[in-house]
């Protein structure tokens, strides 16, 4: 995919649900059902978990994580690579959301 063009930086959040027969797939400790590795403009980026483990909620079917971005006059290709740990019948949806510095 691609980061949007940023002007003054900003903030990219991606999150992904998971799903079971239609329904969350709930468990706990979500930060160590999760390894992600991004990529953005051919440089690897820090990308920080949203859910970071046991004193998060008890149960989750969500993760997401956040990454600060740099001002770039121009879109940028971004990765992200996410390793899940759960049946093979649990279905991962994803969403990225861009939060311009301004706005932060």
């Amino acid at each position: 995919g691609q980061a949007p063009a940023c002007p003054k930086g900003g903030l990219l959040v991606v999150s992904v649900e998971l799903t079971r027969q239609g329904r969350p797939f709930m468990f706990n400790n979500a930060q160590s059902r999760f390894n992600c590795r991004g990529v953005l403009a051919g440089r690897e980026i820090s990308l920080e978990p949203v859910l970071r483990g046991p004193s998060d909620p008890a149960s989750a079917s969500w993760q997401a994580w956040r990454t600060p971005l740099n001002s770039a006059p121009t879109p940028q290709t971004f990765e992200l690579q996410v390793n899940i740990t759960a049946p093979a019948d649990v279905k991962p949806t994803f969403t990225a959301h861009f939060i311009p510095a301004d706005e932060l």
